[in-house]
């Protein structure tokens, strides 16, 4: 049995959560409601651990960091100069750190550099980030029971290659523990969509989008390797790190992918996409 039951591309800005939103969380409903479907089916594939990767956690140059404290602590908000409530929320998750160990073990014999992060004292836990709580506002914080969580944070300086090692990792460990795992993409996309956007306008940014929408949609993440990096950067996405770390994760794995929805409804993309088991029929249907 595969012990990877879950996957998905989530976004993670303040407009889905709508006691941070503001008004203009107005123009993310559609990937309210996708949210919403991923965490009813993230719910039904009974994960006992959610790991997240996502880029705006703890970096540690060199290397993808594991938050690694018993437990971890976030508390966030939204905004306020781009129209965000001054209202926050906070979530609490317990750390499965029998998993991180079991990353560490499998990355490192293939060179793929992970660090667990934690503080001194056990008692006092590490900041968990936006880029972690926004999804898990719909994918797992209400959950009963709670599932325990990897937070990982992509770093800098690690190649992308090194991504889809993590991933590969990943799906070893959840094999070596007997843990049911569901994997968090977490990134928004480009965000270059407007001109009057904190960061302008390029017009790279609704091709990297198309580009990465299309991959998805093919199951071809491995696209995103050959992705030119200058062409990246004027696009300004968060889409590579997170998505290839999903590529190895899934390679060999029987997921499939559908996209939920995309919009960019602001000044940046937002992708909604869940990796689910084929239903039985078609995994025992004879081929013709």
């Amino acid at each position: 049995m595969d012990n990877v039951v879950f996957a998905c591309i989530a976004p993670h800005a303040w407009l889905l959560i709508p006691l941070i939103a503001g008004p203009d969380g107005a123009k993310a409903g559609a990937s309210r409601a996708a949210l919403e479907e991923l965490g009813r089916r993230m719910e039904a594939a009974r994960p006992e651990t959610v790991v997240v990767i996502e880029p705006h956690g703890l970096l540690v140059e060199g290397a993808i960091s594991l938050l690694d404290n018993s437990g971890v602590h976030g508390q966030t908000g939204g905004p306020a100069d781009l129209g965000a409530t001054a209202h926050g929320y906070s979530l609490r998750f317990e750390v499965d750190r029998e998993l991180n160990a079991a990353i560490v073990a499998a990355a490192r014999p293939a060179g793929t550099p992970v660090a667990r992060a934690r503080n001194f004292l056990d008692f006092v836990p590490p900041h968990l980030d936006f880029g972690a709580m926004n999804p898990l506002w719909y994918l797992g914080a209400a959950f009963s029971p709670p599932p325990r969580i990897v937070a990982a944070c992509v770093g800098p300086g690690v190649g992308r290659e090194g991504y889809v090692g993590f991933g590969r990792a990943v799906r070893a460990a959840a094999a070596r523990t007997g843990r049911r795992v569901a994997f968090i993409a977490s990134a928004d996309l480009a965000h270059r969509h407007a001109p009057d956007g904190p960061y302008g306008f390029d017009a790279a940014a609704a091709e990297c989008d198309a580009a990465v929408v299309e991959a998805v949609r093919d199951g071809a993440l491995d696209r995103l390797l050959g992705y030119d990096a200058g062409w990246v950067a004027r696009a300004y996405t968060e889409a590579v790190e997170p998505l290839l770390a999903l590529h190895g994760l899934l390679e060999g794995a029987d997921l499939r992918p559908e996209v939920l929805c995309y919009e960019a409804p602001t000044y940046f993309g937002m992708l909604c996409a869940a990796y689910s088991p084929p239903p039985p029929d078609a995994r025992t249907a004879p081929t013709p």
